[in-house]
């Protein structure tokens, strides 16, 4: 059966996933500061909306001011796709998780959306773990966490429980998803986290080579396409994200 494709907006990527991600797939986009993250899913919400796909930009970090003037440097009028309906920008500073979902669905709703960022899903977790620390003695009263949550002990297992509940929440959405993430500065996973690279659908690193100035975009993992494992060389131009001709 074919697989509907939406395209990421990102220069010369789609040629080499079969067109775009799967529709309804979530991404994690992952690497370390300063290696185009936030640009790489704003670019993909701009496509959405030239496609008439809107999209949601759910952020932890920036605040609604910096998002929008973020986009001016790439040509991006934010504003003005919020104004017709296309686009959603989401900065949240202090909410719990089950506010956070809820509010995502509404805002799903509102404007058709068929593309979300979530920006970053490393701050989203921390807001998880504050939510669920603050009612574990209530919780474990009953036995039974918010939204049917177990919340075992110790703490670690609460996150790896918040990790595979938000991930399934989000996906019930049907949203074609990027969830960006801090890569770890040691060790072998790509996430954080260390669980989110295996609960979402496909992977993608972004790298920063130090000293050279030299980006790299590495297709780790992408479900029901065919794609290959290597480094390819990324640059940010005036236009945005671009996978760079070898």
């Amino acid at each position: 059966m074919a697989v509907n494709r939406v395209k990421s907006g990102i220069s010369g990527l789609d040629e080499l996933i079969q067109g775009g991600f799967p529709e309804g797939s979530s991404v994690l986009v992952t690497g370390s500061p300063g290696t185009g993250k936030t640009i790489f899913g704003l670019q993909f919400l701009v496509e959405g909306a030239k496609n008439n796909e809107p999209g949601i930009y759910l952020t932890f970090e920036e605040t609604k001011k910096k998002v929008l003037d973020q986009g001016e440097q790439f040509g991006w009028d934010l504003g003005k796709l919020e104004k017709e309906g296309k686009l959603i920008i989401n900065s949240v500073s202090d909410a719990d998780i089950g506010e956070i979902l809820k509010n995502l669905s509404d805002e799903t709703k509102k404007i058709k959306a068929k593309r979300l960022v979530i920006d970053s899903l490393s701050t989203l977790l921390e807001s998880a773990r504050r939510y669920t620390s603050k009612l574990q003695k209530e919780v474990h009263k009953l036995g039974k966490g918010e939204h049917g949550i177990c919340l075992p002990e110790p703490m670690e297992k609460v996150t790896r429980e918040d990790v595979f509940y938000i991930i399934r929440e989000i996906n019930k959405l049907e949203l074609t998803t990027l969830m960006i993430s801090e890569a770890p500065k040691e060790g072998d996973y790509l996430s954080r986290d260390t669980i989110s690279e295996f609960v979402c659908d496909g992977v993608i690193e972004l790298k920063a080579i130090g000293g050279i100035g030299k980006r790299t975009l590495t297709i780790s993992k992408l479900r029901s396409t065919q794609h290959n494992i290597t480094s390819l060389d990324m640059g940010i131009t005036d236009k945005g994200i671009a996978i760079e001709a070898t």
